[in-house]
């Protein structure tokens, strides 16, 4: 099997996703053919899975028809034994490949697809400033015609007003009001003050 596990994306994992949502295959950020390739390998991960799983299942159920013993034949103890020792053996075959898959998805999961990830953080940050920006046009455009335009002109002077909102406000007098961070300027009398404290 050919393991990659940076083609891993953890949200996208079959069964051990988190609570994230998968997105549908129209918003996905890869081209098809990794797609293709990636669905692929979640397939063969599946089908691996359900091997293993079938093979311990059946191992367990082997073992209870083992030790389902009516009345033995004399000669039968020593077949049944050994029949014991083997499907025992094939159960903890079994158990032992199913933690070791379970611990691979386990690494794939933690050490998963973190560029992948930024590039979808990004583009998700992306489009939702853009549909704040649209929405902010909608905004302005109604608080336009609600104070009885045809909205053009006033939305301008809305959007202009919500920039200014977002960064620095202008006061009362039509003066740049300062952001509380801003630097303050000290004279010499004032710097004394504040030593003799």
């Amino acid at each position: 099997m050919n393991r990659k596990y940076d083609t891993f994306v953890p949200s996208a994992l079959p069964s051990a996703s988190l609570g994230r949502r998968r997105p549908p295959i129209g918003e996905r950020t890869f081209g098809h053919e990794e797609g293709d390739d990636l669905d692929k390998a979640y397939h063969e991960w599946n089908v691996r899975i359900d091997k293993e799983v079938k093979a311990v299942v059946d191992g367990l159920g082997d073992l209870v028809r083992l030790a389902d013993l009516g009345t033995p034949a004399q000669g039968a103890h020593t077949l049944t034994a050994l029949h014991l020792k083997l499907k025992t053996a094939s159960l903890i075959r079994a158990s032992q490949q199913l933690r070791d898959t379970a611990h691979e998805l386990s690494l794939a999961l933690a050490l998963g697809d973190d560029v992948g990830a930024a590039v979808r953080r990004d583009e998700e940050v992306g489009a939702l400033r853009a549909e704040v920006e649209r929405l902010r046009g909608e905004i302005a455009r109604e608080v336009g015609q609600r104070a009885g335009g045809d909205g053009l002109d006033e939305a301008d002077e809305a959007e202009d007003a919500l920039e200014v909102g977002n960064g620095e406000g202008m006061g009362k007098d039509g003066e740049k009001e300062e952001k509380p961070g801003a630097a303050m300027e000290v004279d010499e009398d004032d710097e004394d003050e504040f030593e003799e404290v």
